[in-house]
């Protein structure tokens, strides 16, 4: 039986990554690239890759760095989960995007009622609701502080895209929602 990750799963994770020494920190990434080598090129190549934008994407090294800090997080949790976690390859990645865009065009046409919906619906059935809500609050401004999330306001919505991405390709490998 799958036992689901719990909000201690993953704050227990994040501070386990963010106070991760610098010399193991290669460690880590080389470790995810030996699992997940899609993952882990997608991640470092955000710029070149399409998303069907009119103006080219520049993440600085500070958004980049943060981008590969989430999305480390929740292969980490993922990995360490009881939920089997197949490797993801690149079929499987252009597959959720493609996915993804043929949805959020359907949506848009049908009004912002049902894109709040469909958000909804896909909350409730996520299979793993609290990763979901942690990529969620990964990009959710700060009151307490105005830098967060470390990712410029006119890539907020591109970050996010990029969360949701990699989580569904991990838990889709081919199949996903």
């Amino acid at each position: 039986m799958i036992s689901y990750i719990t909000p201690k799963d993953v704050s227990d994770m994040m501070h386990a990554v963010a106070t991760t020494p610098p010399d193991d920190t290669s460690y880590i990434t080389d470790q995810m690239m030996k699992e997940q080598p899609a993952l882990v090129e997608y991640l470092f190549r955000l710029d070149d890759l399409p998303f069907d934008l009119e103006e080219t994407i520049e993440f600085s090294e500070s958004e980049r760095d943060y981008i590969f800090y989430i999305c480390i997080v929740v292969w980490k949790i993922l990995s360490q989960s009881t939920r089997p976690t197949p490797t993801v390859t690149w079929s499987d990645i252009f597959s959720v995007i493609d996915d993804y865009e043929y949805n959020f065009v359907r949506l848009i046409k049908e009004g912002s009622g049902k894109v709040a919906g469909a958000a909804l619906q896909m909350i409730e059935e996520h299979p793993e609701p609290e990763l979901l809500r942690f990529i969620t609050d990964a990009m959710r401004p700060r009151a307490d502080d105005p830098n967060f999330p470390p990712i410029r306001p006119e890539y907020h919505a591109i970050a996010t895209m990029v969360f949701q991405i990699v989580l569904t390709a991990m838990f889709s490998n081919g199949k996903h929602n």
